[in-house]
């Protein structure tokens, strides 16, 4: 049911947007943006050939003039080990949902794989986290911040 609702959601925005025409443009961080109404003076409208554009592949040749933006840097690997009761966790787990930082959580207490892991590492705190191949303790936005390149 889900898919059938999406591919209905796509074929009604593709069409729109066919009918319509989509503007591409580059802001000030070098970060592409599609949309279906000009945004920026620098905009350009994308002509699309078809409706039918499921499994088929369109190659959309960049201006000479454009340079390229600079390649997104991957999210390393984030894993936190948590307890339900602990304030510094949710604060973490809002910034997480918020920013959409993806992770994997094990509860400390509940969970055998979190206590496992937790025993490890010879702590008595939480929140610990594991952000690629670095331990981190406790947590700070400032710090994630920089930990992600987004400072």
């Amino acid at each position: 049911m889900n898919r059938l609702v999406a591919a209905l959601l796509l074929i009604t925005i593709v069409g729109s947007a066919t009918a319509q025409g989509i503007y591409r443009w580059v802001d000030d961080n070098g970060v592409t943006h599609f949309g279906d109404a000009s945004q920026s003076p620098q905009a350009e409208r994308i002509q699309l050939d078809a409706l039918n554009t499921v499994g088929s592949q369109t190659e959309v040749e960049e201006p000479s003039t454009r340079e390229q933006a600079p390649a997104k840097k991957q999210q390393p690997q984030i894993t936190m080990y948590s307890a339900e009761w602990c304030g510094v966790c949710k604060k973490a787990k809002a910034y997480f949902k918020q920013n959409k930082i993806q992770y994997t959580d094990y509860d400390v207490e509940n969970s055998s794989k979190g206590k496992r892991d937790y025993a490890k590492m010879k702590s008595k705190s939480v929140p610990q986290f594991v952000v690629g191949d670095e331990k981190v303790v406790g947590f700070s936005v400032k710090r994630f911040e920089k930990l992600l390149g987004r400072s």
